[in-house]
């Protein structure tokens, strides 16, 4: 049943009673919740916990099995029915996703024209004044940019706020941000706070998808979580502690992340690195860049979008082929630029963008998970494959990682949540004990829970001699999980904080603006 509520206007979006099953699996049971005009509403829950099904009933992908849904009082969706995409959108609703479903080649303006329509005159379309016209829109969301830049020239929360301009061109009374702020380093899910701060003054209601729950405080009204397709809690964002947040999104109180201590032979400089970089550069990454990475180290690098940081992490990933400079790995070159004689080295890669450069959509788990089939001990001593032995080491590797569903090591990737998705991954990179992996946002999309046991790991694979390289935008698991810390800043490292203790996401925010040399932090 949804929360009792005082009697006044009807809530912007109203779910009663939502049940929804595949097969015997049912995915959402009996969910209630409003969601009230110029309210800001958090939806969480763990991987797999019925999110992105109840979203996509929304948008008319998956139809209801029972229940309703009302839309300021009217009836939107009726059992055995998908919601019609075009009634969804007259109805008030919008969507901006995770990928934002941005056009990168052409502006803001043609973007956000694509959905509100282009100005003419005697039928051929006045770029001005479709400009001036998106300018407006751009003003409504706190949007400071030219709607004449390209997309691919903006920051990502730029882009964000292009995409939710977009949402917002039409006029919409409801607006669905799934997870849109996964990629945004901390000063960037701030000012994009500010933002959705302001617009909810004109009476939309926003529902917000994130498992980021630092990001919450301040921005959030109320608070729904759902755990294993049931609604556990609706309340108000003041009255939930973060640790009963924790608690009712996976059920029991999360371990604490590990202490984190240095190697001893990194921290006493008598080893010699595991991987030596000199004087790095790329086409977009023009300043040289150095750095070493210790044999059991987790190093930590972050900083602002645009900062670097994303370009590095693809040199390191074999990706883009260095314009300088070079890369020893136990003193013998490292390839860079050739991804599969790196990988033969012994160099794993988590991507920044599983969907793109993770996964192969359309394939199953068993090939996803393992590429060269014989990780996991998946062939037979005489080199044959054993297809009992690579299912049972398939479905024992995604118990160890927390794979959800783990039933069948032929279920099609694509019908796991983004999380279980990364895990699948994350489980991949770190298989064969790699010499050093190279891990960017690696906990994307992961729920709280699940983030625990992919740290564990993370850190096992360092304690087996492993050099990780943490490349994330995300500045509060850099400081918890790193032994040292690189901060980037305009393609320069800006700070190097080499003692934990003393890192926090805030010195490494306010590091990530600096502009000068490299300062060292003890």
């Amino acid at each position: 049943m949804s929360e009792a509520r005082d009697s006044g206007p009807e809530p912007a979006l109203r779910f009663s009673n939502l049940t929804k099953r595949f097969g015997q699996s049912e995915v959402l049971r009996d969910v209630s919740f409003d969601v009230e005009p110029g309210e800001i509403h958090a939806l969480l829950g763990a991987n797999g916990a019925g999110k992105s099904t109840l979203i996509k009933i929304l948008a008319g992908v998956y139809s209801l099995d029972s229940g309703s849904i009302e839309v300021h009082g009217k009836p939107l969706a009726a059992p055995g029915h998908s919601l019609d995409p075009e009634a969804v959108k007259a109805a008030g609703i919008a969507f901006v996703h995770q990928d934002l479903g941005l056009v990168e080649d052409v502006s803001v303006a043609d973007n956000i024209a694509l959905q509100l329509g282009f100005v003419k005159k005697c039928g051929v379309i006045n770029n001005r004044a479709t400009a001036a016209r998106v300018q407006g829109v751009l003003a409504n969301v706190g949007a400071d940019f030219s709607p004449e830049r390209m997309v691919s020239s903006l920051s990502r929360d730029q882009q964000v706020l292009c995409a939710i301009a977009r949402a917002l061109a039409l006029g919409p009374s409801i607006v669905i941000l799934d997870e849109v702020s996964a990629s945004l380093p901390k000063p960037e899910v701030e000012r994009l706070s500010r933002s959705l701060r302001s617009m909810r003054g004109n009476g939309v209601a926003f529902v917000y998808v994130t498992h980021r729950l630092d990001e919450l405080t301040g921005l959030v009204d109320r608070a729904t979580v759902l755990r294993n397709g049931t609604r556990v809690v609706t309340a108000a964002m003041a009255d939930l502690t973060h640790d009963a947040l924790v608690k009712h999104i996976v059920g029991a109180e999360v371990r604490a992340a590990r202490p984190r201590t240095r190697p001893q032979d990194a921290s006493q400089g008598a080893a010699v690195p595991k991987l030596v970089v000199r004087d790095l550069t790329t086409e977009d990454m023009t300043e040289p860049i150095s750095f070493e990475v210790y044999a059991g180290e987790v190093l930590g690098i972050c900083g602002l979008v645009g900062s670097g940081t994303r370009e590095l992490a693809q040199t390191m990933a074999g990706a883009v082929l260095p314009t300088g400079g070079s890369a020893e790995l136990n003193g013998r070159a490292l390839p860079l630029g050739r991804p599969e004689e790196m990988a033969r080295r012994g160099s794993a890669v988590v991507p920044g963008d599983r969907q793109r450069e993770g996964l192969i959509t359309g394939l199953a788990i068993r090939e996803n998970l393992l590429p060269t089939r014989r990780a996991f001990g998946a062939w037979s001593p005489a080199g044959f494959r054993n297809p009992g032995r690579e299912t049972k080491a398939v479905l024992a590797t995604c118990k160890e990682f927390g794979v959800v569903p783990r039933d069948r090591a032929d279920r099609d990737v694509s019908q796991l949540s983004g999380g279980n998705q990364q895990k699948i991954i994350f489980a991949r990179a770190l298989a064969d004990k790699p010499e050093i992996a190279v891990l960017e946002d690696p906990t994307a999309g992961v729920d709280i829970g699940s983030r625990a046991v992919v740290y564990e790991l993370m850190h096992r694979a360092a304690e087996a001699g492993t050099a990780v390289i943490l490349i994330s935008t995300d500045f509060e698991e850099v400081a918890a999980q790193s032994h040292r810390v690189l901060v980037l800043s305009h393609g320069k490292i800006a700070a190097e904080f080499s003692d934990p203790r003393g890192v926090s996401a805030d010195r490494l925010a306010e590091a990530s603006y600096a502009v000068s040399a490299p300062v060292p932090v003890p």
